[in-house]
C-alpha cells in the first residue's frame, strides 16, 4: 500500500494514514507562487527579473516535489534520492546566486563573492544548505501536526524577517506557504487523517531554505 504510512514500533499513529497529502500543498503553490511573488515585488510594475526568479524557484520546486512523490510511491534508495535533491537545487542557485555572504556571531562577515573560487564555494554551500535543510524538515513528517504546524510557523517568521528587510516578494511567498501549511494542518492535527509525505515535506523544506537565501 504505497499511498499509506503503515504504523511500526517508532510510529505515533496506530492506523494506516495516507501519506501523500503534500500534493494538496504543492499544486496550489505551482499556480499561485510566481504570481504572488512577482506582483508583490519592489516596483509598481512587475519586472522581468522578478518573474524570472519566481519561475526558477518554481522549477526547483517541481524537481523536489517529483523526487518526493517518487520516494513516497517506490521508496528510493538514499543515494538516488539525494542526487535528485541536489539536482533540484540547481534552479534555486540560479535564482539566488548562492550563498555569497554570511555573517556569523563572533566570527564576523564571510564574503565569497570576490573571486571565482569563492563564488563556487558559495554555490556549493547553498546547494548543501538547501538539500540539508530539506531533509531535516522531512524528518518532521509522520507526527500529528508537526510538519504542518512547524511549516506554518517557520513561514510566518521568515516572512516577517523578509518584510522587515524590504523584500515584499519573498514575504508574500512565505505568507502563501504559511497559508498552505495551515490549511493542511486542519487535516493533519491529532488524530491525523493525512501526512504530507515526502512530496509535501521536501517541497516545504525546499521553499523555506530557498526563501532564507
Amino acid at each position: 500500500y504505497p499511498l499509506f504510512d503503515l504504523p511500526n514500533e517508532r510510529s505515533s499513529h496506530v492506523k494506516p494514514v495516507v501519506r501523500v497529502g503534500g500534493i494538496g500543498i504543492v499544486l496550489p503553490l505551482f499556480f499561485l507562487l510566481p504570481i504572488v511573488m512577482a506582483l508583490a515585488g519592489n516596483t509598481p510594475v512587475v519586472s522581468e527579473a522578478e518573474v524570472r526568479v519566481a519561475l526558477w524557484v518554481l522549477l526547483g520546486l517541481a524537481g523536489m516535489s517529483t523526487v518526493g512523490l517518487i520516494d513516497d510511491l517506490y521508496q528510493l534508495r538514499p543515494l538516488p534520492k539525494f542526487t535528485g535533491q541536489l539536482l533540484s537545487t540547481l534552479p534555486a542557485l540560479v535564482a539566488t546566486g548562492g550563498l555569497v555572504q554570511v555573517e556569523l556571531p563572533l566570527l564576523g562577515l564571510f564574503d565569497w563573492s570576490t573571486s571565482i573560487w569563492g563564488s563556487g564555494t558559495g554555490l556549493v554551500l547553498a546547494a548543501l544548505w538547501i538539500a540539508g535543510f530539506t531533509n531535516c524538515f522531512n524528518f518532521l513528517d509522520g507526527i500529528d501536526g508537526m510538519a504542518g504546524g512547524c511549516g506554518a510557523l517557520f513561514s510566518l517568521a521568515l516572512g516577517l524577517l523578509a518584510w522587515q528587510a524590504g523584500l515584499p516578494g519573498i514575504a508574500a511567498g512565505c505568507l502563501l506557504l504559511a497559508a498552505a501549511c495551515a490549511g493542511f494542518l486542519l487535516h493533519n492535527f491529532s488524530p491525523a487523517r493525512i501526512f504530507m509525505g515526502d512530496v509535501g515535506s521536501l517541497s516545504v523544506g525546499y521553499l523555506l531554505a530557498v526563501f532564507s537565501l
